[in-house]
Formats: C-alpha cells, structure tokens, sequence
C-alpha cells in the first residue's frame, strides 16, 4: 500500500471518514493494493441495480395505491345506490295506507319484488371489486422483499467500507478502531433522527 494514503493517528481515521468523498481516488488505490478489486466491482454493479429495485418500489406503491382507489371509486356509488332505494321502499310501506287497497300494496310488492331482484347484480359487482382491492394489496410482499435484499446490500457495504478502514489504520491505531467499532455493534437501534445524530456522536464523527 501507498505509504502516503496509510493515516498515522486515529484522529487521521476520523478525517479520512469526514472528509471520504474527496477521496475517492485515494481510497481506490488502497483497495487496489489491498486485492478489494472485486468488491469495487460488486459495488459499481450493485448500486445502479439498487437504485432500479428502489424505483420499481415506488411504482408498484404507486400502481397499486391508484388502482385501489380506482376500484373504491367504482364501489361507492353501488352502495349508495343500493341504500337509497331501500331507504325509499321502506318508506313506502311505511307510507301505505287501507285507502290505496289492494292494487296499490300489489304494485309496491312488485317493485319490492324487483329491487330485490337487482341486488344481486349490485353486490356480485362489489364482491368482484373487493376481491381486486386485495389482489391488489399483495405489493406490500414484492416490496418487502425488496427492501430486505437492499438492507442486506447496504450491511454488506458497511462491513467491507468498515474492513477497508480497518486495513488501512496502522497497528497502533486499529485497537482503538475496533473498540468503537464493538461498541456501536452493542448501542440500541436508532429509531429517530436525534438517536441517530447521538449514536454518530457516540462514535467520534
């Protein structure tokens, strides 16, 4: 290795890391006289394909989001179709008097008769609509899945930056890197943004 890119001290580990996007050149000719060829290029393979994986994310939610919606839109006026005449028959023979006799309580029987004959068709509709709603709900498995393999990407990036780092402190100064790095392994999952400024904190960057 370079003897010009080894840092000397751990506090030139901190700068390395603060300072790591203005050397990328630097860092990639320690890879290379370190044999982590083949990371790089695992690297510069596995990011364009997450990037693609991410967005396929994103378009699937937002399929699925606007076919849902679709569908509920489709369903809505079935419902208050149906609840609208049955709101209106009961008010009929609620309404029926000895006076309309027997023709008008046989007419109203009638349209009772054929409104119940159109059920049916309005809740078969439904039944179909909410059976494409939950189809349509089977992204949440794609995705997860997804995210789960770029999470695996993302730990695997970290541990081999992490041995990259450890590589290339001199002897002296990868116990106290080692240290830390045990240390932040054992800290409770950040789950906020301020867990997570402390838990950089923690570690000294």
């Amino acid at each position: 290795m370079n003897v010009h890119t080894v840092p000397h001290t751990a506090t030139d580990i901190y700068e390395l890391i603060a300072r790591i996007g203005n050397m990328t050149r630097m860092l990639r000719t320690s890879l290379r006289e370190l044999g982590h060829d083949i990371t790089i290029a695992e690297i510069a393979h596995s990011i364009p394909d997450a990037r693609s994986r991410l967005q396929y994310v994103v378009d699937l939610t937002a399929q699925a989001s606007g076919k849902t919606l679709n569908l509920i839109e489709q369903t809505q006026p079935l419902q208050e179709r149906l609840s609208k005449e049955a709101r209106q028959l009961l008010s009929q023979w609620d309404g029926i008097k000895e006076s309309d006799g027997i023709d008008g309580m046989m007419a109203l029987a009638r349209a009772t008769r054929g409104w119940l004959g159109a059920v049916p068709l309005c809740t078969d509709a439904t039944k179909n609509y909410l059976r494409d709603i939950m189809l349509a709900q089977d992204f949440p498995d794609t995705t997860a899945r997804i995210i789960v393999r770029m999470m695996a990407l993302l730990e695997n990036l970290e541990k081999q930056f992490l041995a990259v780092l450890l590589d290339s402190v001199p002897q002296e100064s990868r116990a106290t890197l080692t240290r830390e790095k045990e240390h932040a392994a054992h800290l409770p999952a950040a789950s906020t943004q301020d867990d997570i400024d402390e838990l950089l904190d923690s570690l000294g960057l």
